[in-house]
């Protein structure tokens, strides 16, 4: 759990709650709503998406000739933000986003 352990590096608690994102984001909500925190959602941010980006710029800069990428999909975030950075530097670049079956 290395995203856990750096976590608590940096000095946050790390709470676990619920077993699906809709059930694990009712504990901050309900944090948030006591104390005014701000929540940051983990993939549905402007701010999430537009940081995924740089992931797509980046392939684009070391691999230029890249016709296809494939990203894989959960909350859509990062496929939205390294699809909408890449593609505006390479309109017709190919984006695929399979999702996993469990």
């Amino acid at each position: 759990m290395p995203k856990v352990e750096a976590t608590l590096g940096y000095g946050a608690d790390v709470i676990f709650a619920g077993r699906t994102v809709d059930e694990a984001l009712a504990r901050p909500r309900e944090h948030a709503e006591q104390t005014g925190a701000v929540i940051i959602h983990p993939f549905d941010h402007p701010d999430v998406v537009a940081g995924q980006g740089t992931i797509g710029l980046k392939i684009l800069e070391q691999l230029p000739d890249t016709a296809t990428i494939v990203v894989p999909i959960g909350g859509g975030g990062l496929a939205a933000g390294l699809a909408l950075a890449a593609t505006s530097l390479r309109p017709g670049l190919r984006i695929s986003a399979p999702e996993s079956r469990l």
